[in-house]
């Protein structure tokens, strides 16, 4: 995390990013954040029932999202509502009902009376509801290794609208390593859910374990979220959340969602999608041997003592 200052921050930004991020302390955010909303999200009244997926972006919080309705709703037969209408993203303002001139943060209609209430988010631990520590909603961690996420990112903000425009890999990867990307520093949400990983309410997966062993990664959640699986479902689940089929499902993809299929800086003509490759070791393909030598050092440097390590291929 960058040890400075709103003011401080916006000095090492990149100029052509600063008018579509907002800085809330020392934490780089999209543009589509809200500041007004910010501090209804930390008195979000949470309840028990509730499931976050909490991640880093492009670090399999899609693939943990359909994971978790397969197990938590199974197949609905006939259900044509996309996968992203049945999770409420915490600080996108397309959830919020902004009835307060103040902007008071109030769940839109139909988002609140769900139950299990189902939240997705990208916020740095600092700025998630207060409840969470207070109350036993489930939480779910998915971390995925530093290079092949900071990849996938530069890939996503290439085609995405709601976030900055960066002018190369290296000038991304600068960003990365300064802490000062839209969503916050990789190590610091890694680091803090990694250590409340022994909590009975919090389950820390790595993306790497969830490709090479689906199956046995479908049972974790299933059995984290209390729900029991036959074998029938099990086959089901694991055959509807691979990288392939979720690509080709309508109601899954983003591609396909309204809103972001319009949301695009390019066409998808050009191969760019929101589901891009969904493999481990992408990174070999855009870090120099040199970056990958300095990152892997900045790696020791901020994950000393934790315990806490990847796979890279």
């Amino acid at each position: 995390m960058a040890n400075c200052d709103r003011e401080s921050v916006y000095l090492q930004l990149p100029q052509q990013i600063k008018s579509n991020v907002l800085v809330e302390g020392n934490t780089v955010l999209p543009g589509f954040v809200k500041k007004r909303y910010i501090n209804g999200i930390r008195e979000l009244n949470v309840r028990g029932t509730d499931v976050f997926v909490i991640t880093w972006p492009k670090s399999g919080t899609t693939w943990m999202q359909h994971m978790v309705v397969q197990i938590i709703r199974g197949e609905e037969q006939g259900d044509d509502q996309h996968l992203f209408r049945k999770w409420i993203f915490l600080e996108h303002s397309i959830n919020v009902q902004d009835t307060d001139s103040e902007g008071q943060y109030t769940l839109s209609e139909g988002q609140d009376s769900t139950d299990p209430r189902l939240f997705k988010t990208h916020l740095v631990p600092r700025l998630l509801p207060r409840q969470l520590t207070e109350k036993t909603p489930k939480q779910i961690f998915v971390a995925r290794n530093p290079k092949d996420a900071a990849v996938s990112f530069f890939h996503f903000c290439n085609i995405n609208k709601a976030l900055p425009n960066y002018a190369g890999w290296d000038e991304f990867l600068d960003q990365f390593c300064k802490g000062l990307l839209p969503h916050g520093d990789w190590f610091e949400h890694n680091i803090y859910w990694w250590e409340r990983r022994n909590e009975t309410n919090v389950l820390f997966i790595k993306y790497e374990d969830m490709k090479k062993d689906l199956r046995a990664s479908v049972l974790e959640v299933s059995q984290f979220l209390a729900k029991s699986l036959t074998d029938e479902q099990l086959d089901n689940i694991c055959e509807n959340v691979t990288f392939n089929n979720m690509r080709k499902n309508p109601n899954v993809n983003p591609d396909s969602e309204g809103g972001l299929g319009t949301n695009w800086k390019k066409s998808n003509a050009n191969h760019l999608t929101f589901l891009r490759k969904g493999i481990v070791g992408d990174w070999k393909n855009w870090f120099t041997v040199t970056q990958s030598e300095k990152f892997d050092e900045l790696s020791r440097q901020k994950l000393a003592g934790t315990g806490l390590s990847f796979t890279f291929e």
